[in-house]
């Protein structure tokens, strides 16, 4: 690489840090919503899907999050219905009630390792849901009315 690239490549660094320093991150559960209707307008959202199960193969579920350009972090929020993703922190995403077949037990919600977000999924009613999103899926028969994405207590 010659000397132009290489200070190109530092000025794009540099500009990417400058624009992640003076934004925030945004707030769990407050400034995060939950959609079985598809993508929430004006919001940034990452597509919740398992392809094996029927109910949840349309693409239709959504984690979205607030988006206020250059005043909100990019989350680096990752979903996977095939393991945990590679150098980013997991949290499993398993309704035990789905039939087998539909292969639950390997989806993961997945953050950069240095994200402020610690997530913990229940599958079940945990006892506080102050710091959770409720994960639903109406058309789904099998138990998605308790499931809930919460902050894990540290």
């Amino acid at each position: 690489m010659g000397k132009t690239t290489l200070a190109f490549l530092a000025l794009a660094i540099f500009a990417a840090t400058c624009v992640d320093a003076g934004c925030r991150h945004p707030t769990f559960p407050e400034e995060f919503l939950w959609s079985f209707k598809g993508r929430i307008p004006k919001m940034n959202c990452v597509k919740v899907i398992e392809p094996s199960d029927p109910k949840w193969k349309n693409g239709d579920n959504f984690l979205c999050h607030v988006r206020e350009h250059g005043r909100i972090c990019n989350t680096g929020i990752r979903w996977s219905y095939r393991g945990a993703i590679k150098n980013m922190r997991c949290s499993r995403v398993n309704e035990p009630s789905e039939p087998k077949g539909y292969h639950w037990g390997d989806n993961f919600l997945c953050v950069p390792k240095n994200s402020p977000y610690h997530f913990k999924f229940y599958n079940y009613r945990p006892k506080m849901t102050r710091n959770c999103v409720q994960m639903t899926e109406p058309s789904d028969p099998n138990t998605w009315k308790d499931n809930f994405l919460c902050l894990k207590d540290l």
